[in-house]
């Protein structure tokens, strides 16, 4: 009762005092079905720039900026000003991590750095994703306060052949088990996004997936 009832977009709708029960479902329509990876080294390379540049016009909408090494500022703020340019939101992740940088649309966290969280780093007007490779740790990541998971990998891939992958049906759980958008990753391609679609995923993430 007493509740105010008004139009508004979805980009508006963080901008109004919502039940916070709601922010999983704002998310989750708010959030994009491809999550695109930036290779992790190599970053201001031709063929680096190459391909950043070109997630510009292949309907991408959400970009996590990984590196394992310390990126410049006026580097990533470049990239920043490209992506809001295309209404893309990017993410950081990267080890010296702030959490206070304003030069991006949010973070995105490593396993190790959400296991070692108390409370969620950033607040509510910015995005947080974060790494995962079971429902304990996905689990974890949701009462951390994350506003996505990714998991993986759900099935086998080149570049960490001795990996053993999830699998679709512990995927799935994942899903079924969680009340915050999850993106599938390991060995996914366009071709996996209707099927990943179908069983509740937000969508799929990569770095050569797309």
């Amino acid at each position: 009762e007493g509740q105010q009832i008004a139009w508004a977009s979805v980009q508006e709708l963080h901008n109004y005092q919502l039940l916070p029960t709601m922010k999983a479902f704002i998310d989750s329509i708010t959030l994009p079905n491809k999550y695109w990876i930036t290779p992790s080294s190599n970053h201001q390379d031709e063929a680096w720039m190459k391909k950043f540049d070109e997630k510009m016009t292949q309907d991408i909408s959400l970009i996590q900026l990984r590196s394992k090494t310390t990126l410049d500022n006026q580097f990533i703020t470049e990239l920043h000003n490209k992506c809001q340019q295309h209404s893309i939101k990017l993410l950081i992740n990267t080890i010296d991590k702030s959490f206070k940088e304003s030069y991006c649309d949010g973070w995105h966290i490593t396993t190790n750095e959400m296991l070692n969280l108390k409370s969620r780093p950033c607040t509510d007007d910015k995005i947080l994703g974060a790494s995962t490779h079971n429902l304990n740790e996905a689990l974890k990541a949701q009462e951390l306060g994350a506003d996505f998971v990714v998991i993986s990998p759900v099935q086998a891939t080149k570049t960490h052949p001795d990996t053993v992958p999830l699998g679709w049906n512990a995927a799935i759980e994942v899903v079924s088990k969680l009340n915050i958008p999850v993106y599938f990753l390991g060995g996914m391609g366009l071709n996996d996004l209707d099927r990943t679609l179908k069983i509740g995923a937000q969508g799929i993430a990569g770095v050569s997936a797309f």
